[in-house]
């Protein structure tokens, strides 16, 4: 483990090819476990779904999805609980497009629920999936019938599996590879395209209506943010954000009122962030370069974009755009970009645990 200002950062498992290699998301706990993917890696170089204890110790391959890809194949978010069953989805694979699929938190009854089409229903899901109202959404990044991508409903009924909205241009297009956020019954997301602007869009979408419109269509020129590129979190009645331009913004939910909160400083935080996360009673994210060239650092985002605070410089330079806090404690991954055999730099699970000893650290059930 590596001591820092205010914490502890403690790599606690770092993958060996044939357990996986670069995970592209954090893992996320269910039940006292840590749950995750990886994009290569495994018996054929196609991910693999793992589990493994909080403290790094018993971990297990679950799924390595097998040669041809039948099954799916590059997953790039974490599985989901629901009803006892872990569901998620792969990128490619399946009928070349991504597959939607269910299995045991135990690793067994795998099973290919539906293989993305393209034109019809959406092709490379990669966003992840989250549980609203006892149904699961997730959005694709292209493909449906305008070909800008899908946001897809899963449910339980047997006479409706699966239902479809196709985005369209003015919606937004090239949907946002984090995960949906849930607040108030309503789903919010991004997208790092489109829009009236052509810069991306946010949306809202009502589940019981079935209606989706945009809050925001960003415009580069007025407020300095464009594509954004990371998952939505809500805090004290804000949406937060991050683009690929370095800018943390925020948009009001009853208002709509949208700002720049940030530029990042590239000296000192590195001109890029992660999504912006919740985690001792404040807004965090973590700033760096995703292309291995900055090493990463943690700070607190003052609300009012004057500063940073509490900046911390992470060991690792590769970072997770997303990372999971549970118990006040943050769970992400390093990856090298690209497979790798020969390399294991960035291949890892960290934790970071803010002036704790993260040795007697657990979940819990």
């Amino acid at each position: 483990s590596v001591r820092l200002n205010g914490g502890t950062y403690e790599p606690i498992h770092t993958f060996k090819f044939d357990e996986g290699s670069s995970p592209f998301a954090p893992p996320v706990a269910f039940g006292g476990l840590l749950y995750g993917t990886t994009q290569y890696g495994g018996e054929a170089d196609l991910g693999v779904i793992y589990s493994v204890n909080a403290d790094g110790s018993g971990y297990r391959v679950l799924k390595s999805f097998p040669e041809g890809g039948i099954y799916g194949a590059r997953p790039r978010s974490a599985p989901v609980l629901w009803n006892g069953k872990l569901y998620g989805t792969t990128t490619e694979g399946g009928e070349n497009y991504g597959v939607l699929y269910q299995m045991n938190p135990d690793g067994t009854q795998f099973t290919v629920l539906r293989s993305f089409l393209g034109h019809t229903d959406g092709q490379y899901p990669d966003s992840g999936l989250i549980l609203v109202g006892g149904d699961l959404y997730g959005t694709t990044r292209s493909g449906g019938m305008n070909d800008f991508g899908t946001l897809f409903k899963v449910t339980l009924n047997p006479d409706e599996s699966i239902a479809f909205y196709s985005f369209e241009f003015s919606v937004g297009t090239g949907t946002n590879p984090g995960p949906l956020v849930a607040v108030g019954g309503k789903i919010y997301g991004a997208t790092n395209a489109g829009g009236l602007y052509g810069w991306g869009t946010i949306y809202e979408f009502d589940p019981a209506q079935g209606i989706i419109h945009n809050l925001h269509d960003l415009n580069f020129e007025q407020s300095q943010v464009k594509n954004p590129g990371t998952r939505l979190v809500e805090f004290q009645g804000d949406l937060y954000g991050s683009s690929d331009n370095g800018a943390v913004f925020k948009i009001n939910l009853n208002t709509h009122e949208f700002n720049l909160v940030r530029t990042l400083d590239l000296d000192l935080e590195g001109g890029q962030a992660s999504a912006p996360f919740l985690f001792q009673g404040g807004l965090y994210a973590f700033g760096g370069s995703f292309n291995n060239d900055f090493p990463f650092r943690l700070f607190k985002i003052s609300l009012d974009g004057t500063n940073s605070t509490g900046v911390e410089k992470m060991p690792y330079p590769s970072v997770s755009r997303e990372v999971t806090v549970e118990q006040e404690v943050v769970f992400g991954s390093s990856k090298d970009f690209g497979s790798s055999k020969d390399s294991v730099n960035g291949n890892l699970i960290f934790r970071y645990v803010p002036g704790k000893d993260p040795v007697n650290f657990s979940l819990g059930q």
